[in-house]
């Protein structure tokens, strides 16, 4: 990603996007809310392939059962120990005491196993994706869903070379959305009340994840094949400068989620990771400047501890809306206490990202 250091910037605002709509309670008005995390949670998704296309790029991994394997095991190494952790502060912070003295013998049980379940990542596969951290459903999914990167990314370097590669990836990414839309349908057929949960599963996540792999490959096709278009600094500044307000004012469409603003937030997501991920344009020169890219390369902690410090503090501190300068103070309290624990934890992350040579 050293290529790209002007997209890590959008990981941490994606960040922020989904921080707000967890702090929901503590909303200020004009702030991004259900769209807005709806964009932010995309975005990931969509990146996490362009990612996938891009660091396997360099590698020669033929699609055999040990390549995949130890390329999933150095993805674990990575996101584990924190993830496990953030499963296991909120399993003994969330209601155990209050099952034990009040000999709960059920209740407790499905802690304990909603806790194995979330640690074995299996949550997302039975409908249970909200236990413990409830924020590492997405991990958990992801971790299932990095199976098919090595056999895609090496299927379409084969492909590379023969005639409209950019169009062969243009198709895969429309039948990935053909793909949503039909599972979309699915979830009213699923019994006992887990449709709701199908949105989380790898099933469903697999239509994204396969549109950020063909997403990357065009990315790479064009910095290929089309060199000469880093040098059309201003045409590109203006394009980046088009594509991100656009992207803003859907993030900051108010109101609850509806079809039409949520499709909007896919398709700009994936024209902002395209354009940004060029990176000709003088707003990319901005975001690559190191406090940027800091914040962006710390998302992640971000990402997976905020949830943590929203339920104890609400749990000192209750659920309720404490009015504008009351919720401005829970928000601030929250996300800085967010951004410190997680400058500390990244360099665990980088140590150990290092050595399972991710």
């Amino acid at each position: 990603m050293k290529k790209a250091d002007q997209i890590q910037f959008f990981r941490f605002i994606c960040f922020g996007m989904i921080f707000l709509w967890h702090a929901k309670v503590w909303q200020i008005k004009f702030l991004p809310s259900n769209v807005g995390a709806q964009t932010g949670l995309f975005f990931f998704f969509l990146l996490t392939g362009v990612v996938s296309s891009y660091s396997l790029e360099s590698k020669d991994l033929a699609p055999t059962k040990k390549n995949i394997i130890e390329y999933v095991i150095r993805k674990i190494i990575k996101i584990y120990p924190l993830y496990f952790l953030t499963n296991l502060v909120t399993f003994l912070y969330e209601g155990g005491q209050e099952y034990v003295t009040t000999h709960n013998v059920k209740m407790f049980i499905f802690m304990v196993g909603s806790f194995i379940i979330s640690s074995l990542m299996l949550q997302t596969w039975l409908f249970m994706p909200f236990v413990c951290n409830t924020v590492g459903w997405y991990l958990a999914s992801m971790i299932w869903l990095s199976i098919v990167n090595i056999p895609f990314t090496n299927w379409a370097k084969s492909k590379r070379n023969q005639k409209k590669p950019i169009l062969r990836m243009l198709g895969i990414i429309c039948l990935a959305f053909i793909y949503l839309i039909v599972l979309s349908s699915l979830q009213f057929f699923i019994p006992f009340g887990a449709g709701a949960y199908f949105f989380q599963t790898p099933v469903f996540c697999l239509g994204f994840h396969i549109i950020g792999l063909a997403l990357g490959q065009i990315i790479l096709i064009v910095k290929n094949n089309y060199p000469e278009w880093s040098l059309q600094v201003n045409k590109f500044t203006a394009i980046e400068t088009i594509v991100l307000l656009i992207w803003l004012v859907i993030v900051f469409i108010p109101g609850e989620m509806a079809p039409l603003p949520i499709a909007l937030g896919l398709l700009f997501d994936i024209l902002l990771i395209f354009v940004f991920m060029l990176g000709y344009g003088k707003i990319s020169v901005i975001l690559r400047t190191k406090p940027l890219v800091f914040l962006g390369d710390i998302s992640f902690e971000c990402y997976i501890i905020h949830q943590v410090i929203i339920k104890i503090y609400s749990g000192i501190n209750g659920w309720e809306s404490f009015g504008f300068f009351g919720n401005a103070y829970a928000l601030a309290i929250c996300f800085t206490i967010t951004i410190a624990i997680a400058l500390y934890t990244s360099k665990i992350t980088s140590f150990l990202e290092l050595n399972a040579n991710f």
